[in-house]
């Protein structure tokens, strides 16, 4: 198993245009994706300008977090989102039990992400 969440800060005069994108990226990624277990769409933050926003993405395995990354429909809803909707870069949080050298290969290879500091609990 594979838990991420990703963290979306979304200028408020361009959230309906940010909803809009987000819901119809869900509906393509539940039909053409059976490596996503969970996709859950949440409002955790605001303030006078922004709103935040964020993805809890499980997957069945880290093969199938690749292949929604690569998929055409989330590389051109990055895209959208890029023009202009979001006041900052995502934000990638990673859940995972990996050693050390492994988290620092993808810290290497990949903007905005993180690792969360699990300090108890375990992963499938």
């Amino acid at each position: 198993m594979f838990f991420i969440e990703v963290f979306e800060r979304v200028h408020r005069d361009r959230e309906a245009d940010y909803l809009k994108l987000s819901r119809d990226n869900d509906v393509v990624v539940r039909q053409n994706e059976p490596g996503m277990l969970v996709h859950v769409h949440t409002r955790v933050d605001e303030d006078y300008g922004s709103v935040t926003y964020r993805w809890q993405e499980t997957y069945d395995d880290v093969d199938a977090f690749r292949f929604h990354g690569q998929t055409s429909n989330v590389q051109a809803h990055l895209e959208k989102l890029a023009d202009g909707i979001l006041v900052e870069p995502i934000s990638v949080v990673v859940y995972c039990d990996w050693p050390e050298a492994r988290k620092q290969k993808w810290l290497e290879r990949t903007k905005n992400l993180s690792f969360a500091e699990v300090t108890s609990g375990f992963l499938r």
